[in-house]
């Protein structure tokens, strides 16, 4: 028998590792419940809109195969149609079935994830903390709680297949898996446009490879232009705009704006997210002090990880050895160059393009652990990428109201419920008007024609959104709706036999300030208009005056408490003519209930007489009680 060689023993146990299926199935599965425990939630109370509108009606209108190659003129996607297609024919109108369908395949990319991470790490280990990077990451949940975040979810599943089967190539030079590699390249510019970047990576890696003569290089680089170069013909063949960001807009790049914007995704990529809050959620300005040292710890393994990498393969003794794998870091690095510059469409740090750089990044770094162990360091730096980034991304999590899509979903789910879920088909009888100059909800419930009743609505409705000054009252025929601060949706109840005459405009002149955020907003006493609403803060009052009132007018009037820890607001309404006061009302506003659709009568005729509203806390130690009036209107008899 003869003695075992260190390289024999070392082989051995890498055989051992690949033929133990069971454990690589048992992490699979741990990070599958670790996805349906993060995500699963989110799914309980949405419904579809926003972007997931047009995603919706546009798979019903497809009743066809050409349907699949339709193009509206700014964009192509067939294979976003072929899963328009299918999705809309398996989950309807059902926004649950879309979630489900969303984490599902959010599953299947983290199982994808972690197979090609153990594939260049070799440890289970560090390809489990991939997986676990992955889900906590806060780039994913566009892709799991939009309907339409399946595009993205495709693109990255698409981007693995890519990786898999180059680096099978690059390493062997055998020209069956680099065809594979071009063919998901060639599905993946046409779900997403933006891959086109990809093609510089893939013809450099030709360059590099090896095992390759010089007429297989020549030939495989021309080959690799072909996904690439189909995908711009077609669209100048259909006359579909080349460069088109977010929202049909034409993006121009210039050099300042490309640097700026590859180093500030690259810093939110890396844990420091300096980005508009706006496209990018919970930002680096929110964080904690400690949370802000967890992100530059972060930051600072993942840099050492790859210095320590080069700087030992530069070590290395075998050249050819040497040679392969720092071809593989600086591939690597150009995939995230180039999946970062891809998310220029928008030329702001918007979280959801981040997702495929972020999971290049993750490759890289597991590439770059294994090959700086030392005592089990790549496991303890794995490890611990995975702690800061759960114990920051957790926060991230509870802060989520702050994105974009999950405050149209608020807002669209509010609206369902008070119109559709109140409703039903019966809506279709009677015109509807949406009193809101609030351009977000305009994008979470669409436009007529286009909009959250075209799909849960098989009947048509005419409806339209309107303005205060439009004076649009409810009636027997019309039916006018309005969303308060808080995102809850009220109906502006029709009072028989009368007319507005005066509502909350009559402030708006007076109060132009709109805080963007309530940390802008006063802290004591002061008035403003948020969303629409005129919004009071306790200890204040104010007045209008040169009013004209009958004396059958009436106070209509719907105040809440937006902020959680009020106790409470005392509301007075009075008018006065010449220095006497006639009081109209004077109540308390529970923080639980608030007041909606109250009515308080005038009592006498006035003229040119003051109105005043004040507002003030029911306990000493509550100093900027907040009331949003979402509804204030005088109404008088008709005829009047």
């Amino acid at each position: 028998m003869g003695v075992r060689t260190p390289v024999k023993a070392k082989k051995k146990r890498r055989a051992a590792g690949r033929r133990r299926p069971l454990a690589d199935l048992a992490l699979i599965l741990l990070l599958c419940a670790a996805n349906a425990l993060w995500f699963g939630a989110l799914g309980s109370a949405g419904v579809i809109k926003g972007d997931d509108i047009g995603y919706v009606l546009a798979g019903r209108a497809i009743n066809s195969f050409a349907g699949l190659f339709a193009y509206d003129g700014y964009k192509y996607r067939p294979v976003v149609a072929l899963l328009e297609f299918l999705e809309t024919r398996l989950c309807g109108s059902s926004y649950g079935a879309y979630f489900a369908v969303n984490l599902c395949f959010q599953c299947v990319v983290t199982a994808l994830l972690y197979r090609l991470a153990l594939r260049v790490s070799r440890r289970r280990s560090i390809a489990f903390f991939t997986g676990a990077l992955f889900v906590v990451c806060p780039f994913a949940y566009y892709n799991v709680t939009q309907v339409f975040g399946m595009m993205e979810a495709m693109c990255v599943f698409f981007l693995l297949f890519i990786v898999e089967f180059f680096l099978r190539f690059f390493k062997r030079g055998r020209l069956g898996w680099f065809l594979l590699a071009l063919v998901f390249a060639l599905l993946i510019v046409f779900t997403h446009e933006r891959f086109l970047a990809l093609w510089p990576v893939l013809l450099i890696g030709v360059a590099l490879c090896d095992p390759l003569s010089r007429g297989k290089k020549l030939f495989c680089a021309a080959l690799s232009v072909v996904p690439f170069a189909l995908n711009v013909i077609v669209k100048r063949m259909l006359g579909v705009t080349m460069l088109m960001g977010t929202a049909y807009t034409p993006i121009s790049l210039s050099v300042s704006s490309v640097l700026g914007f590859l180093l500030q995704s690259l810093m939110a990529v890396l844990g420091v997210n300096r980005g508009p809050s706006f496209h990018s959620g919970y930002t680096y300005d929110q964080y904690t002090p400690l949370e802000q040292s967890f992100a530059w710890i972060m930051f600072a393994i993942a840099a050492l990880a790859l210095i320590a990498c080069v700087a030992r393969l530069l070590l290395r003794k075998n050249r050819q050895k040497r040679a392969y794998e720092l071809k593989c870091v600086l591939l690597g690095v150009l995939t995230i160059g180039a999946t970062l510059l891809s998310a220029c469409v928008t030329l702001y740090v918007e979280s959801r393009w981040l997702l495929a750089p972020y999971m290049c990044v993750l490759l890289l770094l597991a590439f770059c652990l294994r090959r700086v162990n030392f005592l089990h360091l790549s496991e303890a730096a794995a490890l611990a990428l995975t702690v800061l980034s759960c114990a920051i991304n957790v926060h991230y999590r509870q802060e989520l109201g702050q994105l974009y899509f999950i405050q149209g979903m608020e807002k669209a789910r509010a609206a369902y419920d008070a119109m559709i879920g109140r409703y039903g088909e019966a809506l279709a009888d009677r015109e509807v008007c949406f009193l809101t100059e609030d351009e977000d909800l305009v994008w979470a419930l669409g436009t007529p024609g286009h909009s959250i009743f075209d799909v849960y609505m098989t009947r048509p409705l005419s409806w339209r959104y309107v303005s205060a000054e439009d004076g649009v009252d409810p009636s027997d025929t019309v039916r006018v709706f309005k969303v308060s601060e808080n995102y809850d949706v009220i109906e502006l109840e029709k009072v028989s036999g009368y007319r507005q005459i005066y509502d909350l405009n009559a402030w708006k002149e007076k109060h132009v300030v709109v805080p963007d955020t309530p940390a802008e907003t006063p802290t004591g006493e002061g008035a403003f208009f948020l969303n629409g609403n005129l919004t009071v803060v306790s200890g204040y009052r104010d007045r209008v005056d040169g009013l004209s009132v009958p004396a059958n007018a009436l106070i209509a009037l719907s105040a809440s408490l937006p902020y959680e820890g009020s106790d409470g607001a005392h509301i007075t309404v009075y008018f006065t003519v010449e220095g006497r006061m006639v009081s109209v009302c004077s109540l308390d506003i529970d923080p639980e209930e608030g007041l909606w659709d109250q009515y308080f009568p005038v009592g006498e005729a006035l003229e040119d007489a003051s109105l005043t509203i004040g507002v003030s806390s029911p306990s000493i130690d509550k100093e900027s009680d907040w009331v949003v009036f979402s509804d204030f209107r005088i109404l008088v008899k008709d005829g009047e």
